[in-house]
């Protein structure tokens, strides 16, 4: 007569071989970091330029409304 074994439990080794692919399709954590430094970089100097924009405008809009063109006729 031939015994079966019982079967064992490879939820463990599962579980560590699927976090270990998933590890290694990740890139490395410095790149992880320098790609969200330069993402915030940027972001801050988009809303450097959308500030100065505006003020430029008000700026613009404050002069015209200022000045009065005269036109001489001949």
């Amino acid at each position: 007569m031939s015994e079966t074994t019982p079967p064992v439990n490879k939820s463990p080794g599962r579980i560590f071989g699927l976090i270990e692919r998933v590890g290694n399709k990740i890139p490395n954590p410095f790149i992880l970091v320098e790609f969200a430094i330069w993402q915030a970089k940027i972001l801050d100097l988009s809303h450097e330029l959308t500030k100065h924009q505006q003020s430029t405008e008000q700026q613009m809009a404050l002069f015209s409304s200022q000045t009065q063109i005269t036109t001489t006729s001949r």
